[in-house]
Formats: C-alpha cells, sequence, structure tokens
C-alpha cells in the first residue's frame, strides 16, 4: 500500500524510518512491505494486536434482530466493518447474487457497521433483489458487532488489503468460523481448511463457491472456529503485546 501514499506522506514517513531505533509491525507482510520500501531502516519486528479479554460480552440475539430489523434464523453469516471499498462488502453483495441464481442455499447475510458506501451497498443489494437475504444494521458499538459475529455460523472478511485484520481476531475469540480474502496479511493467520476458510480476493465467484461448501458442512466449520479460538487467546494477548513493545523499549533504551 504504500506507492499509494501521497508523496508528502512518504517522504514524511522516509524521514521518520531513517531516525529510527527500533520499527514495529502488527504484521509480517506489513514489515516486509516497509523494509522492501525502506531498506536501510531497522528491519521491522512483528508484534501483532492483542486482544483484551471478552467474557463480559454476552450475545443477545434480541439486540441484533432490533439492529438489524429481522427475525435472525438459527444460522446466518455476518460481515462486521466499515462499509469503505478496502473492506470489500461489495464482493460479498454480488456473491450472494450468485449463490441465489445458482440455486444454492442462501444464507442470511447480516451486514454490520456505518461508513460512506453504506447506502450504495444497500442499493446494489436493492438492485439485485436480495432484501430477502441481506440486512445492513448500520453502525453498532464494538461490543455489539461482537455479539453479533458471536451468534453466527460464520463471518466473512472479504477486505482488499489489511495491515493485521483486527476482525479475525475478534472473530476467533468468540469462536465464529471465518472465510477471509487470500490477501497477504490473512495469510498471516488463516490456514486454510484448519483454523478457516479463504477464498481468492476481489472474487466474488470464488467466494460465492467457498460459502456453499461451507454452509454445506457445519460441523467442520465450527471445528475451524474453535481451532482459532485457541490460537487467538493463547497467542494473541495484551499481555503478550505489552511484554513484546517493553523488550523492544529496554533495547533501544540500553535498559
Amino acid at each position: 500500500r504504500l506507492p499509494t501514499l501521497p508523496a508528502s506522506h512518504r517522504r514524511a514517513l522516509r524521514r521518520l524510518v531513517a531516525g529510527a531505533d527500533a520499527i514495529t509491525s502488527v504484521g509480517r507482510w506489513l514489515g516486509e512491505t516497509v523494509h522492501a520500501a525502506y531498506p536501510d531502516a531497522p528491519a521491522p519486528r512483528v508484534i501483532p494486536n492483542g486482544m483484551r479479554a471478552l467474557e463480559a460480552l454476552e450475545a443477545s440475539r434480541a439486540d441484533i434482530e432490533a439492529a438489524a430489523g429481522v427475525t435472525l434464523p438459527e444460522r446466518f453469516v455476518v460481515l462486521v466493518g466499515n462499509c469503505r471499498h478496502i473492506k470489500g462488502q461489495d464482493i460479498a453483495v454480488e456473491a450472494w447474487a450468485l449463490l441465489r441464481d445458482a440455486g444454492a442455499p442462501v444464507p442470511l447475510l447480516v451486514v454490520i457497521g456505518g461508513g460512506p458506501e453504506l447506502d450504495a451497498l444497500r442499493e446494489r443489494a436493492a438492485q439485485l433483489a436480495l432484501s430477502e437475504h441481506i440486512v445492513f444494521t448500520g453502525y453498532l458499538p464494538r461490543g455489539d458487532a461482537i455479539r453479533g459475529a458471536s451468534l453466527a455460523a460464520l463471518q466473512l472478511a472479504p477486505s482488499r488489503s489489511e495491515g493485521q485484520g483486527l476482525v479475525l481476531l475478534e472473530a476467533g475469540y468468540v469462536a465464529t468460523p471465518v472465510l477471509a480474502s487470500d490477501i497477504p496479511a490473512f495469510l498471516d493467520l488463516i490456514d486454510d481448511g484448519a483454523n478457516g476458510y479463504l477464498f481468492e480476493s476481489e472474487s466474488p465467484a470464488d467466494l460465492a463457491r467457498r460459502v456453499g461448501e461451507i454452509w454445506a458442512a457445519p460441523d467442520a466449520a465450527a471445528a475451524t472456529g474453535q481451532a482459532l479460538q485457541t490460537q487467538v487467546r493463547r497467542d494473541f494477548t495484551i499481555d503478550a503485546m505489552v511484554a513484546a513493545y517493553e523488550a523492544v523499549f529496554a533495547e533501544v533504551s540500553g535498559g
């Protein structure tokens, strides 16, 4: 993503990294990208974002149903994120049309999030006659969004680009199976078929295909959610993140 930054931002970033004693990155791919752009700067050290404990969040189906304006079926799919091009909600909308047109089972898709493209997404879903298959809640507080994810049988992450992908950690924390685009940041976390699923980035057809496969095998999907939960709660804690930063600070300060 660095080449897409304005020239003034790239110059400022170059000056910043040139004077740094250490550089950190939330993901391997992002760190490699920065190092390739600024090879004379210190190689970034990967320190993933950590997850705060979320045990206090109790899923409330009634709250999510009120926000979505529908009665939720026992199994549904959720997509959480700010409605922007980079997050890929449009890819999911097109995939749902392909599922319907193929005569395949079409799960209800609950899109949680506000943002500049929310109205356009609603209009596109209406154009494709998907109103009974896709609902948009608009913005919900983070806790409610995670509650929504915890109720879902599958969470989509169709992003076109991410630095790490906090949404996958949040889904994993509550053991919701994930289907994510195969962008580098997500490849750092997801092992296809083991702790989640991947589809070809920016391909509605491949997203539709994978949804169909996953929807037909709920037990296998649930197992991937449990595997991701184990990984997230073990490896992506706030304590681990803080300890890693403290180690970097101690090293550069000579402490």
